[in-house]
């Protein structure tokens, strides 16, 4: 069930002839003296509206008097508003007139809503999550955006986002479709930034492997003699940064000590899905290559 709470816009004019708001979130004992006129409260845990009322002369000590709020007989159903909202500044005068709509309930706003005018505005709070929307335009709700910088920060939001298009000045974020789900930016310029897991880049794949060991023929003057040896690589993209190196000394291994006669080389890419080692030979005789591990990391 939703409970809606009509707040109705304070004037400048009412504020001067009133005095200032105050927040409280307990309610006055009705009828118990107050200062006139400077008091006025509002409980932000019943949205129930209080003001300090002087019946007689000399007009400084009043009456605490309910004059708005959660009220049987303001409010018909959950979409639309009956005439006769409650008063909140009596014999005020001055423009800003209007309510404000609040509806409450448990997770996003599903109900249709009236778009805002200058005598209306519908207002939406998720007490479950303690977010506040309000409605743009006909049946469209807009979460507000809080800012406490303080506590925990959570960012929800669907995949496969296009980013691309930021204007000068700007920079268009959203989440890749790739797992794991990564969050990436392009500014005006096209320069992409990730962010990564944990403290630093986000380890794609991670192993070792051996390279072959069966002859590699001598190269000619137009083509290369190579060796190829291929992982798969789940979830790995081109773009991604590989790292291939050896896992133990190899200019102890035959064919990869840097002697005069030459030696074997070893050059490494990344293709989608895939790390691609392939091992040369850019001599001109033939080389059998002894044993050697290289470790291989992708990372993001």
């Amino acid at each position: 069930m939703k409970t809606l709470v009509a707040v109705a816009f304070l004037s400048l004019a009412c504020f001067a002839q009133q005095g200032p708001v105050t927040l409280v979130t307990v309610d006055p004992a009705a009828g118990s003296n107050c200062t006139y006129p400077q008091q006025r409260q509002y409980n932000t845990n019943n949205q129930n509206i209080w003001q300090c009322d002087a019946p007689v002369p000399p007009f400084q000590v009043g009456k605490w008097a309910l004059v708005g709020g959660v009220q049987p007989g303001w409010w018909t159903d959950g979409t639309s508003i009956a005439t006769g909202a409650p008063v909140i500044c009596p014999g005020c005068s001055g423009g800003g007139g209007g309510s404000v709509v609040l509806s409450v309930g448990v997770g996003a706003p599903v109900a249709a809503c009236v778009g805002p005018t200058s005598s209306h505005l519908a207002v939406y709070l998720d007490l479950t999550n303690q977010n506040q929307w309000w409605c743009s335009a006909s049946n469209t709700w807009l979460k507000l955006l809080s800012v406490t910088n303080s506590g925990p920060f959570t960012l929800s939001g669907a995949t496969g986002a296009t980013i691309s298009g930021a204007t000068s000045g700007t920079v268009n974020c959203g989440f890749t479709t790739t797992t794991p789900n990564t969050l990436q930016c392009e500014d005006s310029a096209g320069n992409i930034t990730s962010m990564v897991l944990g403290t630093g880049a986000q380890t794609i794949f991670s192993g070792t492997q051996a390279l072959g060991t069966s002859q590699i023929a001598a190269a000619t003057s137009s083509t290369p003699s190579c060796a190829l040896t291929t992982i798969a690589a789940s979830g790995a993209l081109a773009t991604d940064r590989l790292v291939v190196q050896a896992a133990s000394d190899p200019t102890s291994v035959t064919g990869y000590a840097p002697i005069t006669t030459g030696n074997l080389e070893i050059w490494s890419w990344m293709t989608n899905g895939q790390i691609n080692i392939k091992v040369c030979n850019p001599t001109g005789t033939a080389i059998t290559p002894g044993a050697l591990n290289v470790i291989v990391g992708v990372y993001r």
